[in-house]
């Protein structure tokens, strides 16, 4: 699938003379079931300089369906308290979507909450247009050379089921810009579903190698993690995972930022998505 970024971008700008930041992106990710392809243009206007407003359009095609998702944006400093908003109407199911994170940092720790409501993205569930409601919470503990992440996650979907998820995650720094790391995954659904991947109890473990270095002046980072998966009381399978990207100042207030994740659960099951955006800031 070929796609254009600059036509989104040069939208933005038609739309936003008086934005004081205007931006686009295209995002692409495919597995077994779901196919999903997206470009969004948004701008931003600072009314102070600790709250900036704005807007964004969002069009694509999800799992064979046509969708468009404008919405209101929000981004919200105080002190040490961040708070960032999204709201809008998908076009397919006339459904309201809402995504809001708050988050408390501090040099040692990071505390977090966020609440969403979005559609299925399956077949099925574009199809019958089921949505699902999350609610979460994370905290982050680090030092200069080590670091312990955990998130709490409870979705709540249209058709009764409840799946509830808990991430975890160790790292230690060493040499320049190089972090070991184990993950580990746990979640479980009150019941079967047709419209998601639904088993009674999924663990997934992961030890791994992560890295941040300038290239070219800019960032590159990627990860690099095996480990294995385990699904309800089946033998416990391979899973890998791999992530790259690259951040840049393009010129003056130009910013790129671009990334590619590999996902494989399964044996006959991969994830892969790629995120490529431009944001211009007067």
């Amino acid at each position: 699938m070929k796609t254009r970024i600059i036509p989104s971008f040069v939208m933005a700008l038609s739309i936003s003379m008086f934005a004081d930041s205007v931006g686009g992106s295209v995002f692409y990710s495919t597995d077994s079931d779901v196919d999903v392809f997206k470009v969004s243009t948004s701008a931003y206007v600072n009314l102070d300089r600790n709250i900036e407003v704005g807007a964004s359009l969002t069009k694509g095609r999800i799992s064979g369906f046509d969708s468009t998702r404008p919405a209101l944006l929000a981004n919200i400093k105080n002190g040490d308290f961040v708070i960032t908003a999204d709201a809008g109407i998908e076009s397919h199911g006339n459904e309201f979507t809402t995504l809001v994170e708050t988050s408390y940092n501090q040099k040692n720790y990071i505390l977090g909450v966020f609440a969403q409501k979005d559609i299925v993205d399956s077949k099925l569930g574009m199809q019958d247009s089921v949505t699902f409601n999350a609610v979460g919470g994370s905290a982050e503990i680090m030092n200069d050379t080590v670091g312990i992440v955990g998130s709490a996650i409870k979705y709540d979907y249209d058709d009764a089921t409840i799946k509830n998820l808990i991430n975890a995650k160790a790292y230690y720094s060493f040499l320049d810009g190089f972090n070991l790391f184990v993950s580990t995954q746990h979640y479980t659904t009150s019941k079967r579903s047709i419209y998601f991947f639904s088993p009674d109890s999924y663990d997934r473990n992961l030890l791994g190698i992560g890295t941040r270095q300038k290239f070219f002046d800019g960032v590159l980072f990627a990860q690099i993690a095996t480990g294995t998966q385990k699904v309800n009381d089946y033998d416990s399978e391979k899973s890998d995972f791999f992530k790259i990207g690259y951040d840049k100042k393009i010129v003056n207030n130009l910013q790129f930022k671009s990334e590619y994740i590999y996902d494989k659960k399964q044996p006959d099951y991969a994830y892969r998505q790629t995120l490529v955006s431009l944001v211009y800031k007067f």
